[in-house]
């Protein structure tokens, strides 16, 4: 396994350094993943944290200025749980979100939050129809997120026909039942976006909140 794996480390080199030397390359991304990993007899399809938690990175020159610069080579986990663990359903909104198309319909899956910081804080304000609600924004960032959660609301929508956008979004703690807190949870959402012209608005804090994961993102939107 050692020497295959020096293989095709030198592999992945030759075409980072490719996709670094050639402007026209510049834009790409590599995405190196496996669909399973293995266990210490070499096998797969069990349920072993070896076989159930193979490895996935995003590989792009662009993707440097935001790297939080993990050591190399991981020590050792029994759980095989290094740096950040994140699911498979993860991987097409945030491919999406990266190159620029929509996420597949009945995915459910989250926008890897680590990226965020790639985008700038505003480059363009425009207007998203939220059902009852038209909003505009202008942080990149936050519209990232909020497409990705309108997609997951189709899901819930069509699967749960007695879904309702209502309810005082104070009282979402005190819900009696999960869809009547994920609609307070919604109402939420959109009752506190932060405006593009109000710069008093803490946009970092929105965004901790709402997100419950993710770190600070800098920046409201411009007027």
């Amino acid at each position: 396994m050692i020497p295959k794996q020096h293989e095709m480390d030198s592999i992945v080199k030759q075409i980072y350094e490719a996709m670094a030397s050639k402007d026209y390359l510049n834009s790409t991304l590599l995405v190196l993943l496996g669909d399973h990993g293995m266990n210490d007899a070499g096998n797969h399809g069990g349920s072993a944290p070896g076989e159930t938690s193979p490895a996935l990175v995003f590989i792009a020159p662009k993707l440097k200025s935001i790297s939080t610069g993990y050591g190399t080579p991981a020590l050792f986990q029994d759980d095989f749980q290094y740096y950040s663990t994140v699911e498979q359903s993860d991987i097409a909104p945030t491919l999406g979100g990266l190159l620029g198309f929509p996420v597949p319909r009945n995915n459910l899956g989250a926008f890897i939050s680590d990226f965020l910081p790639f985008w700038s804080n505003s480059k363009y304000s425009h207007v998203y129809d939220l059902g009852k609600t038209k909003i505009q924004l202008g942080n990149d960032r936050i519209q990232i997120l909020l497409l990705n959660a309108r997609q997951i609301l189709s899901v819930i929508t069509a699967t749960f026909p007695s879904f309702e956008m209502a309810g005082p979004s104070q009282n979402c703690r005190e819900s009696s039942d999960d869809m009547t807190e994920l609609a307070c949870e919604w109402r939420a959402i959109t009752e506190t976006l932060p405006a593009p012209a109000d710069k008093d608005q803490d946009c970092e804090a929105w965004l901790l909140s709402i997100t419950r994961v993710i770190s600070p993102a800098s920046g409201c939107p411009p007027s």
